[in-house]
């Protein structure tokens, strides 16, 4: 029976074996706004393909049989959420305030559906934000 001596050890059981499946490890970091991390800033994901995608869901949030389900979709309102209080940069501005601008579309969108009232009301942070946006923001 070894307690941490000096006895031998499997060393490779502690290597990472590059063949073997691993979870991947999403970091948590204090700036992550709802348990939302950005893939683009962490350079994972192509900030047009972001853009482009945003758009797509603001035409598909106006037909009428699809709000329901995107709006039950985990994890859709919290990125909307993020991309409408996201502060732009200055190199891609005019994109990111259209961006922003979609994402808001999109939640006005949702919250035509009845059964997406309360879930969007209740939906933490999205009142208060809204609220900031409406009061403060200096978009057109």
């Amino acid at each position: 029976f070894d307690q941490g001596g000096s006895g031998p050890t499997n060393v490779a059981q502690h290597e990472d074996d590059i063949f073997q499946f691993q979870e991947p490890h999403l970091s948590q970091t204090s700036q992550d706004y709802f348990n939302y991390s950005d893939p683009v800033e962490d350079g994972e994901i192509c900030p047009l393909a972001v853009r482009k995608v945003i758009k797509i869901m603001r035409y598909f949030s106006r037909v009428l049989s699809a709000m329901e389900p995107l709006a039950q979709q985990s994890g859709l309102v919290d990125a909307l959420l993020y991309h409408m209080t996201k502060k732009p940069h200055s190199v891609d501005y005019e994109d990111e305030i259209s961006s922003r601008v979609d994402a808001i579309a999109v939640v006005v969108n949702l919250a035509c559906a009845e059964e997406n009232k309360i879930m969007l009301v209740y939906h933490p942070g999205l009142l208060d934000a809204i609220i900031n946006i409406a009061n403060h923001d200096p978009i057109d």
